[in-house]
Order: C-alpha cells, then structure tokens, then sequence
C-alpha cells in the first residue's frame, strides 16, 4: 500500500548504500528506506499502534517522523511537515487512516517521505519496495490485545503489596523487559506496549487489573484512571 495518498507515486531514493550531494558535500551512506514523492497525505501502510511521535522540527535541523508498530514490523515516516502530526504514542490506527503530511523537516535536499520498515531500528531495517510497489502486505495488528497508555505498575498479584514478578515476556512478540525484583518497586512499561490480557479482575478500593503471562497490569485504578485500553 502507498504510505501517500496519490495514484502516482515516485520513488526518488531507492534502499542501500547510495551517494548523493548535500549542502555541497558529497556523501556516501546507507539509505534505510525509500524515498517517495507523489502527494502529500502520509497515511498508515497497516493497523498497529504508535510507538514514537517527533511533531516540531525544520529543514536542516530537527527530523519530523512517526512509528507504528504492526504484528510483524515497524512503519516509519520521516521527515514529515513540522506541526502535521495527527495521532500520538499510543494511538490505534487503522490502515489507511492520514496521520500526517509530506514535509521537508530534517536534513533533506527536498520534500519528500522517506519510509522505512525494521523492527525497532537501522539496523534491522528491510527493502520496502515490494511493500509499497509489489504485492506484498504488511501484517496488521488485530484487534482484541490491550496496550499501554499510560505506565504503571506490573506486580504478581492484584494490589499493591505484592512482590513483583521478574517479567520475561510480556508481549506477543517477545519483546523483554526487565523489572525491579524489590517488594515496593514501580515496574513501568512505555506507552504502546502491547500485552494478552488473559484474565480481568477487580483489585483492592475497585481497581481494575489484568492477568497476562507475565504478571499482572493495572488497567483502571481506584481513581478511575485508565492506563491500558482495548485495541
């Protein structure tokens, strides 16, 4: 699917080691993604969740971008115009949905959407072309998992006495993360973290929580504060 809205897009940057001229220097990289042009609508190439929103920025400075993390990669589209964010870390987006607009923020030579998928970073980064070109699709996220909007504690038991569990793999995806073993410690998790909820119960002063394989997530606390929701 084209990560901009248009019935032509151009690839004016294709992925691998390249070299080009900027700011009157010649340089020789590795290029992560491709570069695009065509429209200017950058919308979402799968469901997923966003992990990582940068919103202000400028030419030759501060890079405006957007993750989204889907069931098997992460999307990413850098050098967006500066303010034209729609959505924020945390959000559920739905494949199609515009979540910002073609810019030149950054060090560019020119507007236009660099694109990119990889499982977190460089250095895992893939040849995207067949994705947005060919006929390959990217695996949305369904439904039915819940994330996290807001960190909180992950413990062994619903309350807020119990001695946390050492976590080893909260999410679909095997993604570890380490917790403090100590009785009173806060294990907290990054918006975005997405984790099976297997069992939802009620806890001390009518806090929601749930059980998931590795510990437990406070959902919604005795003051009515919600820190995960239901993809």
């Amino acid at each position: 699917m084209y990560p901009i809205r248009t019935e032509k897009l151009v690839m004016t940057s294709g992925y691998g080691k390249r070299t080009y001229v900027y700011n009157g220097k010649k340089i020789t990289d590795f290029h992560h993604g491709i570069d695009l042009v065509g429209g200017d609508t950058v919308q979402a190439t799968a469901d997923g969740i966003v992990t990582k929103v940068v919103n202000k920025g400028k030419k030759g400075g501060t890079m405006c971008l957007i993750r989204i993390k889907h069931k098997d990669y992460q999307s990413a589209y850098y050098h967006l115009k500066s303010g034209s964010v729609k959505v924020k870390v945390g959000d559920y987006v739905k494949k199609g949905q515009a979540i910002a607009e073609v810019g030149n923020t950054g060090k560019v030579t020119g507007k236009h959407l660099h694109y990119q998928l990889d499982l977190g970073s460089n250095s895992t980064s893939i040849n995207p072309y067949e994705y947005v070109f060919g006929n390959k699709e990217l695996s949305g996220l369904s439904t039915g998992d819940w994330i996290v909007v807001s960190p909180r504690y992950v413990r062994t038991g619903a309350g807020t006495e119990y001695r946390i569990k050492q976590v080893r793999e909260l999410t679909p995806d095997g993604q570890r993360h380490c917790v403090d073993k100590t009785p009173t410690a806060k294990a907290q998790y990054e918006k975005g973290t997405i984790f099976t909820a297997q069992e939802i119960m009620t806890g001390r002063n009518n806090s929601i929580w749930s059980r998931t394989p590795s510990g437990y997530v406070c959902l919604i606390s005795h003051t009515g504060k919600e820190y995960c929701k239901k993809i």
